[in-house]
């Protein structure tokens, strides 16, 4: 039997379609697994010891493997496949063309040959770039040995175990040097670059000194604008006032003389076809549209409504094949009635549907965003607002290249008055083209104005002499389009010629689909907010850790080299991964050599004395805005708020000396239930527990023991476990009890 994975159900159903019933098609839903806990390697360390704390792992950091193992994590998901490849006569890799893909089902073949659940040892690759059933097909005919996409894994694999190594041991570090128990400092190799470009930008507009400078233009007596410019044509920008001030003096009620005169005629094809981050740039600043938002709507119109191609690719381009059945994407397209008109148009100007060279390349992966080719239902959805958009940006960016381009002419005039020069440019439209259907969001510059004069060298023009004062500008602080366009163009930082070409080559940090995800996650840390005006600044925390990083975690470098042995797998100039794994040894030893003597800054302000003495570990208790957290070992945190209940300093001081409330006090669960309980210290969770026993309400019931404490994280679903772990062990019980009563209502 042929035992076909691919990474997400959609494909599923597409390869089910295409195949039959020649192949057995079994699905992931993205990452079913991930590289073990770092505990895991470091077993000889602690032994005899029940709970091991980050303050003891440091000890042995920075710390490498001799060999990396995955783990599990949708054990369903797994199991189903697993039980497919048992039987496999044949395995084909079939997830996604691109580096996260071969990882995806290589970690899956890994794990399943580790169990003994592979038994053959013919094992292919299906490089699919097209979805639709003829390709599917050819693609599968034409299936090779999984080994010759080696270079493929050994990126992916390299990325992922440097992401692991840094991340993990760096957050390990901050966390124990730089925060407090029970929030950990997350550090990681792009989102902690990516902070320190945000506070950048911030210090140097918060720090900027806005200075006067004055411009100057010449309005001739024929209502056409020159701006005074340099010899490399930029605008003359005269900061010296008192010098300004002569200069108009002296220019007044004088002619400008015309120099030069250039006309070019021009040809404007449509712009090129969407990739993701192109997508999510447009979406943000015509709609703002946060870039993660863009992609969630995308995924919908591809997941749920089949209506684009696959959108985390970062190709604007398609192939011969997918040029060549266009008009499947039309004939959906003209399914939505108000793209009718469009769809007409496109046939008008263009009836064989022929694409311009320009939006057709070799493919390495996914092609560009469009309408999807293979459309096979009757009716077509109503769709709600924002996904919407994004269809109608996907839509008419995609007939805009079928339509004809923009023809016109474009005039530059040069003259002068005494030393002085001015520039003055036109474009004038002589057939619309795309345009006249699909106007660009964009502010109508001079350059697309219409004249109607003709000037020749030698000419004398009359008119007057304008100037304008204004204010020198701070760097703009980052919106979601231009941290897009920073991650993309971050190989700009880099001095180093072979570094800077390996980024630029790469595309920049991060992927079409993760460069989104890094902003929110951000904010999710702490670090920054959003304003109301879409712009991101730092909290006090973040600036706070921003002091405490080394260069090496601020600037793209290591990134870079990072990227470049990427790179060189794939060509297959490099095979041994080994070597990129002591570059990041010798990373981490320098970043951990930097971190010793610092002073520690906790994670979180905290204010005043401590409050007392925690009866856990002795440590000592602070106040910070929404707990009273222990900076002791034991990492106990008590909220100002438990269920329902506010917790003030009589209260926590209450605890501390007799580990139990006096008072029983009217809370609510997270199911929304009433119950009352007094509070106390449970020191063998390390949290605050509910005591139901003396209570004069609410159900009776005593502590959760240990293996009704694992039956209810191994079984039971998020709401449980959240009452679990907030004490309620009513709750706990009486899901308990249902629990069994499910297993004798089965037998």
């Amino acid at each position: 039997m042929k035992v076909m994975i691919v990474e997400k159900p959609s494909m599923k159903r597409k390869m089910e379609k295409a195949l039959g019933n020649d192949v057995k098609v079994v699905t992931s839903v993205g990452h079913i697994e991930t590289l073990r806990d770092l505990e895991f390697y470091m077993k000889e360390h602690f032994e005899g010891k029940d709970k091991v704390y980050w303050k003891d792992i440091l000890k042995h950091l920075p710390f490498i493997p001799d060999n990396f193992k995955h783990s599990v994590t949708n054990k369903k998901v797994f199991i189903e496949i697993e039980n497919a490849l048992k039987n496999a006569t044949e395995i084909i890799l079939g997830a996604d063309p691109d580096r996260e893909g071969e990882l995806i089902h290589r970690n899956i073949l890994e794990i399943a040959s580790e169990r003994g659940s592979v038994n053959t040892d013919k094992i292919s690759r299906i490089w699919l770039h097209s979805e639709t059933v003829p390709e599917i097909k050819k693609a599968f005919e034409n299936r090779k040995d999984y080994h010759e996409y080696e270079g493929y894994y050994n990126a992916a694999k390299s990325r992922e175990i440097v992401d692991w190594l840094v991340g993990i041991q760096l957050t390990i570090l901050y966390s124990v040097r730089y925060g407090k128990p029970g929030k950990p400092v997350s550090i990681g190799r792009v989102q902690t670059w990516l902070l320190a470009e945000i506070i950048k930008r911030f210090l140097e507009n918060r720090d900027f000194v806005s200075a006067p400078y004055r411009t100057f233009s010449f309005l001739t007596d024929d209502a056409v604008s020159f701006n005074m410019c340099d010899e490399d044509d930029k605008i003359v920008k005269l900061t010296d006032l008192e010098e300004a001030d002569k200069l108009f003096e002296s220019l007044t009620d004088k002619q400008l003389k015309i120099d030069k005169v250039k006309k070019k005629k021009f040809t404007e094809l449509a712009p090129m076809l969407y990739d993701l981050k192109s997508l999510q740039k447009d979406a943000s600043i015509r709609y703002g549209i946060p870039p993660e938002d863009t992609l969630k709507a995308a995924q919908t119109l591809y997941e749920k409504y089949d209506l684009i191609s696959y959108p985390r690719t970062d190709c604007n381009v398609l192939s011969e094949q997918e040029a060549g059945e266009l008009k499947h994407a039309m004939n959906l397209v003209y399914k939505f009635e108000e793209y009718r008109h469009l769809v007409m148009a496109v046939k008008d100007h263009n009836p064989s549907l022929q694409l311009n060279k320009k939006y057709i390349g070799k493919l390495e992966g996914h092609y560009a965003i469009i309408p999807v080719l293979s459309y096979d239902k009757s009716t077509v959805p109503q769709l709600a607002h924002r996904e919407k958009l994004i269809f109608d940006l996907i839509v008419k960016r995609f007939c805009a290249t079928l339509l004809n381009p923009a023809k016109g002419e474009t005039t530059e005039f040069k003259g002068s008055i005494d030393e002085s020069l001015f520039l003055s440019k036109f474009k004038n439209y002589t057939d619309l083209g795309f345009l006249e259907f699909i106007k660009p969001e964009s502010k109508k510059g001079k350059e697309d104005e219409i004249i109607s004069v003709s000037y020749a060298k030698g000419d004398l023009l009359s008119g007057s002499i304008e100037m304008k004062e204004d204010m020198t500008k701070p760097p703009a602080l980052f919106k979601d389009h231009t941290i897009l366009s920073l991650m993309e163009k971050a190989h700009l930082q880099i001095k180093d010629n072979n570094l800077k070409k390996a980024l630029k080559e790469a595309d920049g940090i991060g992927t079409a689909a993760t460069r989104a995800t890094f902003p929110p996650l951000l904010i999710r840390r702490g670090y920054i907010t959003k304003e109301s005006d879409g712009t991101y600044v730092p909290t006090e925390y973040g600036l706070s850790l921003y002091n405490t990083l080394p260069e090496e975690l601020t600037i793209p470098d290591f990134s870079a080299q990072l990227e470049n042995h990427l790179a060189n797998f794939i060509k297959k100039k490099e095979k041994d991964t080994g070597k990129i794994v002591v570059e990041t040894a010798t990373f981490l030893k320098t970043v951990f050599e930097k971190m010793k003597g610092q002073a520690q800054v906790y994670n979180g302000p905290q204010t005043g004395d401590p409050l007392g003495v925690c009866p856990i570990c002795k440590g000592q208790i602070f106040e910070s805005p929404k707990a009273y957290n222990c900076t002791g070992e034991c990492g106990l945190t008590i909220w100002k708020t438990i269920s329902g209940a506010q917790i003030s300093k009589e209260v926590l001081i209450e605890l501390l000396e007799k580990e139990k409330t006096a008072k029983a006090y009217e809370m609510t669960s997270k199911a929304g239930k009433k119950f009352k309980a007094h509070l106390f210290i449970d020191k063998k969770a390390k949290r605050i527990g509910f005591d139901f026993a003396d209570s004069n309400s609410g159900p009776k019931t005593h502590k959760i023991s240990e293996k009704q404490a694992a039956l209810i994280k191994k079984h039971g679903d998020e709401e449980i476990k959240e009452a679990l772990k907030q004490g309620d062990n009513a709750a706990c019980h009486k899901w308990i009890d249902e629990f069994f009563k499910k297993i004798k209502e089965k037998k």
